[in-house]
């Protein structure tokens, strides 16, 4: 129990400081907006157009989830790495989570950048 205080101990302040886990950020009001807008007949965004924004959103929040992954794999890994005190298998260790947090990390910013590049395409040629 002692080895996951720290972790423990990070969970509140992660929910605290990322309000956007809760997905309280006005969603209502802009989703109220756009629908008035459209009713008004001000714009809007096709069905097709909507679909790609929504899809382009999942995509955001799923890689934002994994990015928060990412620093608490980083941050184990340090830890584990500083209180090591020397120990061979727990500077091993340290370095496993460490390079798997890297690589990790390459390949969320790769799919981030392809998914950006393909629904910027997606969009442009669905454009009048």
């Amino acid at each position: 129990m002692k080895r996951y205080r720290p972790l423990i101990a990070l969970i509140p302040v992660l929910l605290i400081a990322v309000p956007w886990i809760a997905f309280a950020q006005g969603t209502v009001i802009r989703t109220g907006l756009s629908g008035a807008a459209t009713a008004a007949g001000l714009g809007g965004c096709s069905d097709q157009a909507c679909v790609i924004n929504i899809i382009g959103q999942i995509i955001g929040a799923v890689l934002g989830l994994v990015g928060i992954v990412l620093l608490v794999l980083l941050l184990y890994g340090g830890y584990v790495y500083m209180t090591a005190g020397g120990s061979p298998e727990d500077v091993k260790k340290a370095k496993a989570i460490l390079t798997n947090a890297i690589i990790g990390l390459v390949i969320i910013t790769l799919a981030y950048t392809i998914t950006g590049y393909i629904l910027t395409a997606l969009t442009q040629s669905m454009a009048p």
